[in-house]
């Protein structure tokens, strides 16, 4: 887009695939749903919405938690720009509404983005939310806090997109905290975790296993030259030097080339100071790519506990490693298309195809906590600890 237009500046949060408020603004109290906006009802919109928000397979979470981060720009995607926006919307206490709320900068909506209820600042015993969105929402390293109560360390890591080599010097720092605090507890929050670098994801978990582990079992790729050259705006490298280099050990059977051996292999055992007490990984929609890897990882363990949303990464595969972006000649719409595709190791066969990491525990938001501000997954964590 040239210019940026005012856009829908509610913040909502999609629960039971429905929309209610996570702020409490407009005259629209907190977690009152919205029944239509423009006469336009939500279920409606919200089904509009799912083809700009990718995920693996037939996976809902990730596109759900997408809608509600981008609701205002997907809402303009879909409907165009609107001065003004009749919002009707049903409060906890039952009473519809009708407002008439304007558009908003764009910029405007992004600095309020840190009111969100969702991010549960109150729970985590912050007054200020923007001082809390600064330090915990958006903070990409590693970062852990103590729950003395329950003996219990809480390591949160938002993103594997970091600079590998001091993404691992990072890690080693913590455990070697978490170790010095003797805690018997270990909470993995990679709820936002969108993915990054695989390596730092092998490195996490190098810290929680006893015994060498697996990723990845057959890599594969169906062309050896890249199609429709002229209309790539953007590529990684040379794909044929790409080809020779990470599939020159490859065996070609029906036109495929397939690599059964792990460039990573070498690296996935376990670390000397890994950590021995009990692990519980939350997950979630936004957890994606290599943040999918890693659940993956602790999902093939039994030892370990997941808890939360089915991941936006796919369960058996995903395709990826080399990225190409093209332009169609007519249209001018950009795409992206991967050409490895990767298939996991797993252990459970009995996983529906097209579904993602699923959790042991699979507890949602609702919309009770959203008015009160309560982290239900790390509270469910906490008391199955306590218990």
């Amino acid at each position: 887009m040239d210019t940026i237009p005012k856009m829908f500046p509610l913040m909502l949060k999609v629960i039971d695939g429905k929309l209610y408020t996570d702020t409490d603004e407009y005259g629209i109290p907190i977690g009152s749903e919205i029944l239509s906006i423009n006469g336009r009802k939500s279920e409606e919109i919200i089904k509009k919405m799912l083809k700009y928000a990718p995920s693996d397979g037939y996976i809902l979470t990730k596109k759900y938690r997408q809608i509600e981060t981008e609701f205002g720009i997907l809402h303009y995607y879909e409907f165009g720009e609107k001065d003004t926006y009749i919002i009707e919307s049903l409060t906890p206490e039952n009473r519809t509404r009708k407002n008439i709320v304007k558009g908003e900068e764009f910029e405007q909506i992004g600095k309020r983005y840190a009111l969100r209820n969702s991010h549960f600042a109150t729970y985590h015993n912050f007054r200020d939310r923007i001082e809390f969105f600064n330090k915990r929402v958006k903070e990409k390293w590693p970062f852990y806090y103590s729950i003395d109560s329950i003996n219990t360390v809480v390591l949160t890591i938002n993103s594997f997109g970091l600079e590998p080599k001091e993404f691992k010097s990072k890690l080693v720092d913590i455990f070697d905290e978490i170790r010095k605090e003797r805690a018997k507890n270990l909470i993995i929050d990679i709820r936002a975790n969108n993915g990054g670098f695989r390596i730092n994801a092998i490195n996490l978990y190098r810290f929680l296993t006893n015994k060498p582990f697996k990723q990845r079992i057959l890599e594969s790729t169906i062309t050896d030259r890249l199609p429709k050259e002229e209309y790539i705006i953007h590529k990684m490298s040379d794909y044929t030097e790409f080809m020779e280099t990470y599939f020159a050990s490859a065996d070609i059977e029906d036109g495929k080339w397939l690599l059964t051996e792990d460039h990573a292999q070498s690296e996935m055992i376990p670390n000397k100071n890994r950590f021995k007490g009990n692990i519980y990984v939350l997950i979630g929609g936004k957890t994606f790519s290599a943040g999918s890897a890693f659940a993956l990882s602790a999902k093939n363990d039994p030892s370990i506990t997941l808890i939360g949303e089915e991941t936006g990464g796919g369960y058996y595969f995903h395709t990826g490693q080399y990225p190409v972006l093209y332009m169609l000649p007519n249209s001018k719409i950009m795409l992206r298309m991967s050409f490895v595709k990767i298939d996991h190791y797993v252990t459970d066969n009995s996983i529906i195809k097209g579904r993602g990491v699923l959790p042991d525990f699979v507890i949602g938001l609702k919309v009770q906590d959203l008015i009160k501000g309560i982290d239900s997954q790390m509270e469910y964590v906490i008391k199955k600890i306590r218990d």
